[in-house]
């Protein structure tokens, strides 16, 4: 009997082992897939499919991206989809926390301008500028001293003083030499379209070369591209061929160090488009290609510094009096925060590089692509052009009756309502900034729903609100700031057209006048973290749209030659700029 009850105790000992193995394993498996599997806020839409993933929503990400050719407007699909203003998805593999896409332009303002202090840099911009840039203001927190020093740094470049004195001549010479340069390419073309695309680029690429180091004319890239186009034995088109055939000119290549800055660009479209971006970016850095672009930058850098410190006036009023490039200022803030720390300054800091090099990425990038985007609306549309061009003529009588060219007083001193318009529709429409991110640094809501600290939002430009029309939201689960917000909806027939004359209204005068406040319009951001660059891309937009619709008549293309293919890099741009062109200023 003694025998028979141990036998049964050990059995039942060594049943209870296993019984508390499985349950441990079990508690185990379910702490794992909690956290591992997408768990969804409550009340918030979500595709129902991607809770059961581990890859969550990642899978009709890619499948977008596959049938597609480009992922982010996937975003605002999401909100269309699940017929809500923000949805919840999941595109972080082995991590359960949802990302909040949120698509209401009344509440993204205020988040942005009014809420900035519950929500702060995201994930997003971290991950696409932090192996490149770890010390440029996209990489740092907002609520920190850091912050304020780079901001302070950098500060004086887009004050009226430097942007008059400095950026408005040399967007203004470098856009003389892209016209030559599309008189003599259109003398050639005789009549046939031509891609433009690198042209703009590299004008754009030119302007922020000569504001930020000074630039010679025979370091031009502009400039360069002329003197081959014209040395070239390039043959007039025929007129016997298809008009509509585009035209294909050599285009010259980048000397070293413009096709690195030009390289590492391009790299941080990683950030933007890989589920591990952070480590993609990292590695790309240290493979051979980018790596040595890395150490062309660095080079190129450490010249310019050595050169402007060379020629750096002892005083703080005579270096800030003298400074000609944002170079020189950079190295002038640098020397006065050291003084005024007690420290010796530290011209070549990584902080001068980064911030330095942001300013270049950030100076050519979304003005080439949204003037490139632009200059296809403008030629295919209808009507703004010739208004455009009508409306230039009245505010310059004289130089119109004279035939000849407009000069820079003139453009940035004239008022023309439409032409302030037409920038800002094609920034509209173009959205070459399409998702931007924040961070939640606490628990907040959002249209009556919680969100947990450390939750990522994502703000979508080119969905509803934006370019299509607004989904519905009960007004009382706005914020409080939100509901006093004037900025009113787009209509709903027209959301989605060109339209430059939703931006015009009338004073109490009687007077057309531009009003950048008449609807939603987010590419810049808004808020402390807003686009740095806002001021200086509004100046270029008006100063070199000005001048090319002065010049040249853009001509409409059929419609099979004008596939509007993109490509996603820091920004969505075209995958070509074909444009036919008509000189009218010789």
């Amino acid at each position: 009997m003694e025998r028979l009850v141990k036998s049964a105790l050990e059995e039942s000992s060594l049943l209870l082992k296993v019984a508390v193995v499985v349950i441990a394993a079990g508690l185990l498996f379910a702490a794992v897939r909690q956290r591992l599997y997408p768990q969804p806020l409550p009340w918030l839409p979500y595709n129902q499919e991607a809770k059961g993933r581990l890859f969550g929503d990642l899978p009709s990400l890619m499948s977008w991206h596959k049938k597609y050719g480009e992922q982010r407007k996937w975003y605002q699909a999401q909100c269309l989809k699940l017929n809500s203003p923000m949805v919840q998805v999941f595109l972080h593999p082995f991590d359960g926390k949802p990302s909040i896409l949120l698509c209401d332009h009344r509440e993204i303002r205020d988040i942005l301008m009014k809420r900035y202090k519950e929500f702060d840099r995201g994930n997003r911009e971290q991950n696409a500028f932090g192996a490149l840039l770890p010390q440029q203001f996209l990489s740092i927190q907002t609520p920190t001293p850091k912050f304020k020093f780079h901001k302070e740094l950098m500060k004086d470049l887009m004050l009226p003083g430097f942007l008059n004195d400095v950026n408005a001549p040399e967007i203004y010479r470098k856009s003389i030499a892209l016209l030559d340069l599309w008189k003599a390419k259109t003398i050639i073309a005789n009549g046939r379209p031509f891609d433009v695309k690198w042209d703009i680029h590299k004008a754009a690429f030119d302007i922020i070369m000569a504001v930020s180091f000074g630039l010679k004319d025979e370091d031009s890239c502009t400039i360069k591209q002329l003197r081959a186009t014209l040395a070239e034995d390039n043959p007039r088109a025929s007129r016997q061929v298809d008009l509509n055939e585009p035209y294909k000119f050599s285009s010259l290549a980048m000397d070293p160090e413009g096709q690195a800055v030009l390289d590492l660009t391009e790299s941080i479209s990683v950030g933007f488009s890989s589920p591990i971006p952070y480590i993609h970016s990292w590695i790309l850095l240290h493979m051979p290609p980018l790596r040595n672009a890395v150490q062309v930058k660095e080079q190129m850098t450490r010249r310019q510094i050595d050169g402007a410190v060379a020629k750096l006036p002892p005083t703080d009023e005579e270096a800030q009096r003298n400074a000609k490039t944002g170079l020189e200022y950079l190295i002038f803030r640098e020397r006065a925060s050291a003084r005024k720390s007690g420290r010796e300054p530290n011209y070549h800091s990584r902080y001068i590089y980064d911030e330095l090099f942001g300013y270049l990425i950030g100076g050519h990038d979304t003005t080439s692509n949204s003037l490139a985007w632009g200059l296809m609306y403008l030629a295919d549309i209808e009507g703004p052009q010739k208004k455009l061009r009508s409306k230039l003529k009245e505010a310059f009588p004289e130089a119109a009756r004279e035939k000849r060219q407009l000069t820079l007083d003139e453009i940035t001193k004239a008022n023309v309502p439409y032409l302030e318009a037409v920038n800002e529709e094609i920034l509209r429409f173009s959205v070459v900034i399409p998702v931007v991110s924040r961070k939640a640094v606490c628990d907040t809501t959002i249209l009556g729903h919680a969100i947990p600290k450390g939750t990522e939002v994502e703000f979508v430009f080119n969905g509803p609100g934006f370019l299509k029309p607004q989904l519905p939201v009960n007004n009382e689960l706005r914020s409080e700031t939100s509901k006093l917000s004037k900025i009113r909806d787009w209509a709903r027939d027209d959301v989605d057209q060109f339209l430059p004359e939703r931006w015009l209204d009338t004073d109490h005068n009687g007077n057309e006048v531009f009003d950048a406040l008449k609807g939603p319009m987010m590419t810049f951001g808004g808020g402390p973290r807003g686009c740095y660059g806002k001021r200086l891309a509004y100046m270029e937009m008006r100063i070199i749209l000005a001048l090319l619709v002065w010049n040249f008549e853009f001509l409409p293309m059929k419609s099979q030659r004008r596939p509007f293919g993109l490509l996603e890099n820091i920004t969505v741009e075209p995958s070509e700029c074909l444009i036919k062109i008509k000189t009218l200023i010789q």
